[in-house]
């Protein structure tokens, strides 16, 4: 599906919790983790950021998992630091600052690193 869901900041954070808990929420394991574990690996050998409907890469060798959504909606899970950060953006690839460029060239990849590293970076966990 291409278009639309229509959520609040919290429904976004907690599909974003359900990742980071690989399926379980509140203590309620709603999705398998052989499934999760199915969902957020590479899966197109031509794409390998891409997993079942997920983004994936890797900021400081650790693994960064998205969902990119309309306008530069996105929910950034970071294991690493048990992070799950949201962002109901109304634009995409609104970030011009330069500093955000020297995180890559794809756009939506490139604004996922930039959010991350500030978000890191604002918590001291940089």
């Amino acid at each position: 599906a291409f278009c639309c869901l229509h959520a609040t900041a919290r429904d976004f954070a907690k599909l974003g919790l359900l990742i980071l808990g690989k399926g379980t929420y509140q203590n309620q394991q709603l999705i398998s983790r052989k499934n999760i574990l199915q969902l957020t690996t590479s899966v197109f050998p031509n794409a390998p950021h891409y997993g079942y409907g997920f983004w994936l890469d890797s900021y400081k060798g650790n693994d960064i998992i998205s969902f990119q959504g309309h306008l530069g909606q996105y929910i950034i899970v970071y294991p690493a630091e048990e992070l799950v950060i949201v962002r109901l953006g109304e634009q995409a690839g609104g970030f011009q600052d330069s500093s955000a460029k020297s995180f890559g060239d794809d756009t939506a990849l490139t604004d996922i690193k930039f959010l991350l590293h500030e978000t890191l970076s604002a918590l001291e966990l940089n």
